[in-house]
């Protein structure tokens, strides 16, 4: 197993937004990624920090699914 932790901030504003950037993101999930599972946390003080814990098979795995040009396309749309 590896995990990775991801911080994001939420633009101002913009706080209900966060269930559309998790739907954005499981869009992009390619199949056999490697990911085993994904959680989104959110700072109780702050509500625009945004925290994903993604469990992976392997490091070899999460590190493959980092340069999947098809996952970075779909990204693209999460990070506007």
């Amino acid at each position: 197993m590896w995990a990775q932790l991801i911080t994001m901030r939420l633009k101002p504003g913009q706080d209900e937004g966060l269930a559309t950037v998790i739907e954005q993101l499981r869009a992009t999930e390619q199949p056999g990624s490697g990911m085993v599972r994904s959680l989104a946390l959110r700072d109780q003080k702050d509500p625009a920090k945004v925290s994903f814990l993604v469990v992976f098979e392997s490091e070899e795995a999460a590190r493959a699914r980092e340069s999947d040009e098809r996952r970075q396309a779909g990204l693209e749309a999460a990070r506007a």
